[in-house]
C-alpha cells in the first residue's frame, strides 16, 4: 500500500474510523498507474534462460525471446494504461446486474 500512497492513488489515517480511501475519483486511476506504484512486477512468468549463458543455442533463443516479450510487456501496457479503475467497476456492476 506504500507504493499507492506514494504515488498519490491513496491516503490512510490512523485512529478511530481510520482506514485506507482513494485520494482521485475511479475515472483517474489507470491500471497502468497502479503497476507502475507496486514497484512494476514481473509481467510474465517466462522469459530468458540464465542456465547456460555461453551455449550458443541459448544466446540466439534468448535474444529472440526477450524481443518477443518486450513486445508484449508494450502492448499490456498500452492496455494497462487505457483501463481505468472505473471501467473495471462499470464492468462489474454489468455483470451484477446480469447475474
Amino acid at each position: 500500500m506504500s507504493g499507492l500512497r506514494s504515488a498519490g492513488i491513496v491516503s490512510s489515517s490512523k485512529g478511530h474510523g481510520g482506514g485506507w480511501v482513494l485520494e482521485r475519483g475511479l475515472d483517474q486511476i489507470t491500471l497502468l498507474q497502479i503497476y507502475e506504484a507496486l514497484g512494476e512486477p514481473t509481467l510474465f512468468a517466462i522469459g530468458p534462460a540464465q542456465d547456460t549463458p555461453e551455449c550458443l543455442v541459448e544466446q540466439a533463443v534468448d535474444a529472440h525471446l526477450a524481443k518477443a516479450m518486450e513486445q508484449a510487456a508494450q502492448v499490456l501496457r498500452a492496455e494497462l494504461s487505457r483501463t481505468s479503475l472505473a471501467d473495471i467497476a462499470a464492468e462489474f456492476e454489468a455483470k451484477l446486474a446480469d447475474h
